[in-house]
């Protein structure tokens, strides 16, 4: 079944993108893949991957090992990052090998959802901890601008900067940032597996029917070209890059 096709006007002016012979001809990839990656582009990724997997086990290994860095809540924030980006990167691994079967690669496959869900959720984790990291540190460096020395005298912090503020502070910290790193996107994920199979074959917006509530360039087409968002929407520049 073309998806693309059942877009109807909505998604015209993507499929003309899309069909562009030039456009075509570059065989251009991304880091999440598309349909058209040949052998070669494929056998870079596994490799990529592989070694970024790697790379973040080790990371991962020595801020659960080290105690003094597994205490600190910065070092929380990096396993939380580590964790989400090794489900990540071991997702993007398996969809290297996906095949270009229409049986495998499919809106009816539960296994294909399953790993764009999966894939989808934790990227957007890794974002979240991320900001959450990035917040923390404005947040550590603005109490040390504002007590200032009094900061210092009190043993507040270290003369590093990082934080000595009392253990259930930094729970609760802790508690709000993974919330958020994984709130979010769990919330994301299921308005996007709601939106996913939403009938979108009537399209209002250009006077085609009146019972579709969703235009055909919002869906985010999971299982349509691979098993992530499809290139014939507009789902991947609202759910992931929005």
């Amino acid at each position: 079944m073309d998806y693309c096709e059942e877009g109807g006007q909505a998604t015209g002016s993507i499929r003309a993108i899309i069909n562009d012979e030039e456009l075509m001809g570059r065989k251009m990839s991304t880091l999440f893949g598309t349909s058209k990656d040949d052998s070669r582009m494929k056998l870079f990724k596994r490799i990529g991957f592989t070694l970024s997997t790697l790379f973040l086990l080790l990371t991962l290994a020595i801020h659960v090992v080290v105690d003094e860095i597994r205490q600190e809540l910065g070092g929380k924030m990096v396993i939380g990052i580590s964790v989400s980006l090794i489900v990540v990167y071991v997702c993007l691994l398996i969809r290297s090998f996906e095949p270009d079967s229409i049986d495998e690669v499919s809106k009816t496959n539960k296994k294909c959802i399953f790993l764009a869900s999966v894939s989808y959720f934790f990227t957007l984790a890794s974002f979240g901890w991320m900001s959450a990291m990035s917040y923390n540190i404005m947040s550590q460096f603005r109490l040390v601008n504002k007590l200032g020395k009094f900061a210092q005298n009190n043993k507040i912090f270290h003369s590093s900067g990082t934080s000595r503020l009392p253990k259930n502070a930094n729970s609760q910290r802790m508690a709000y940032y993974t919330v958020y790193s994984f709130g979010v996107p769990a919330f994301m994920v299921i308005a996007a597996l709601t939106l996913n199979y939403v009938d979108t074959s009537i399209d209002p917006l250009n006077g085609n029917g009146g019972n579709a509530t969703l235009s055909p360039s919002w869906r985010p087409g999971f299982g349509e070209e691979t098993c992530w968002f499809t290139s014939c929407s507009m789902g991947s520049a609202i759910f992931l890059y929005g």
